[in-house]
């Protein structure tokens, strides 16, 4: 008998979702991310540019607040450094991230501005490939977390798109152990769904 009631239990919640998801308030969005992280080549970590993708969701707190929640993951590619002729040392560094965000509109419809921590994780590694044998050797540095403030300002184009732009603080850890400090300044388009 109660394998019966979950089964009609499970359809009557199947035939309800539509229902219940228009009442649903959340504002959720998939966000295209390209970043600028100065000093990320010298210091070994990877290229200056970076890129994440981020799942976001908004949910409403008053006419104009909102919490707004995201978790991504970021990349900074490869950089490629010649110290000798007899091989290539490939730094490159990536990680998760996941950001809790208070976020007001303003007077005009459409633009915010929103405030909050980022907790980030990021790792470097290290490929060393030999031009003589092609032999290859990885390192892989130890993880650098974080918790730091982010502010950042958007603005809502249509229902389904918007763009903005944040700044956060970061600290990275190479393979030989040094941390970069710095700004990470950030470009995101949002998708909503």
């Amino acid at each position: 008998m109660t394998q019966v009631w979950k089964r009609y239990c499970l359809a009557a919640l199947c035939l309800c979702a539509p229902a219940l998801m228009a009442q649903e308030p959340w504002d959720s969005s998939f966000k295209l991310v390209a970043g600028n992280f100065s000093g990320a080549e010298s210091a070994l970590i990877g290229q200056n540019r970076n890129y994440a993708l981020a799942m976001e969701g908004a949910y409403p707190l008053s006419r104009r607040g909102s919490v707004a929640f995201d978790l991504g993951f970021r990349v900074f590619p490869t950089t490629t450094v010649h110290p000798s002729t007899h091989a290539y040392l490939d730094y490159k560094t990536d990680g998760f991230y996941a950001s809790a965000l208070y976020r007001h509109q303003l007077w005009l419809d459409g633009i915010y501005v929103q405030g909050g921590l980022r907790a980030s994780r990021y790792k470097d590694a290290l490929d060393s490939i030999s031009n003589d044998d092609g032999s290859r050797v990885t390192l892989k540095g130890s993880p650098e977390f974080s918790v730091k403030p982010i502010l950042g300002l958007g603005y809502r184009f249509t229902a389904k798109l918007s763009l903005e732009a944040n700044a956060a603080p970061l600290s990275v850890q190479n393979v030989a152990g040094q941390t970069k400090s710095g700004t990470l300044v950030e470009v995101a388009l949002g998708i909503h769904l």
